[in-house]
């Protein structure tokens, strides 16, 4: 990878959904749903955010659900994007993908899931819409990447985990992970993170230095989830 050209990740950008905005929504439960004045407003701020970091040259992997509306609506804010070079990898939204091959053609490709190898960093990244307990190379450290979920996943405790807590008599640090709270020294969900733009505090794309400062911490935690 070219020094100048960065690698960023983000997912569900929901571009012309409605019900995802609180103030416009007729789901009766609105936990999830986002801050916005306006459908206008959440479109332009999640273009702009994504423009204001990511490089007319860099590379962008979008992990699914990019908009709502029709196909034209697709190469309309693909239109809008500063960068070249954007991976789509499907998720549940994504009908027109489906439905019109054609708009395949503003994506630099186009797929349902992906396995990235990154050289500089000797790493395999699994890419996929949806989270997964387990990954290939899950036991060697790599990656996962999701989105879907919009920073709602629970924790998931794998037994190996669980039983060590156990043995060691820290019923309390269980209770803390099963109520989704951090536990000095335990990552439950390994080395996988949702990089959804819901779950970035600056609610834009990931870069990988981020990616990586996260998959970094999680590999010197005394207990890590591996299978």
């Amino acid at each position: 990878m070219q020094e100048d050209k960065k690698i960023w990740f983000t997912s569900d950008t929901h571009y012309n959904h409605r019900n995802i905005i609180k103030s416009l929504t007729t789901w009766p439960k609105t936990s999830s749903c986002r801050d916005f004045v306006s459908l206008q407003d959440m479109n332009d701020t999640i273009v702009n955010n994504i423009n204001n970091v990511v490089g007319e040259n860099d590379v962008l992997y979008h992990l699914g659900d990019w908009s709502f509306g029709s196909a034209k609506t697709v190469g309309d804010f693909r239109d809008r994007i500063n960068c070249k070079e954007i991976h789509l990898i499907l998720g549940n939204h994504d009908r027109e993908f489906t439905k019109n091959i054609e708009v395949h053609s503003h994506f630099s490709s186009v797929s349902y899931y992906r396995e990235l190898w990154l050289e500089d960093i000797q790493t395999k990244v699994i890419l996929s819409h949806y989270p997964m307990k387990s990954w290939n190379g899950s036991m060697y450290g790599n990656w996962m990447l999701y989105g879907h979920t919009h920073g709602n996943l629970e924790n998931y405790i794998h037994p190996r985990i669980l039983k060590k807590l156990l043995d060691e008599g820290r019923h309390d640090d269980i209770k803390l992970l099963s109520e989704n709270k951090k536990v000095e020294g335990v990552s439950p969900n390994g080395t996988s993170l949702e990089i959804g733009i819901d779950c970035h505090p600056e609610f834009r794309p990931f870069s990988l230095s981020e990616v990586k400062e996260y998959m970094d911490s999680n590999k010197k935690l005394s207990l890590i989830y591996r299978v």
